[in-house]
């Protein structure tokens, strides 16, 4: 998945990411649009504060990420 970090706070590292509809993922059915796909929802992501200090991260910026966890619907294994 890819998507845009839409606020990020460098003192704690934490922040949101909002997803970014793939070229593949627009033929999606409805019903798994509506189920959330494709949704505009924020994800929240935490990058420890040593990493984010070698990290250039920009608000606006494109990010890529790995599957949500269902739980907490939080992105991992973030690429910047």
């Amino acid at each position: 998945m890819k998507g845009t970090f839409s606020r990020y706070d460098p003192k704690t590292g934490k922040g949101t990411i909002t997803p970014n509809p793939e070229p593949a993922a627009q033929s999606v059915s409805f019903g798994a649009a509506a189920g959330g796909v494709l949704s505009a929802k924020d994800y929240t992501f935490s990058i420890p504060l040593a990493e984010a200090k070698h990290v250039k991260i920009n608000v606006g910026g494109m990010v890529e990420f790995d599957k949500l966890t269902t739980a907490g619907g939080e992105a991992t294994n973030l690429r910047y």
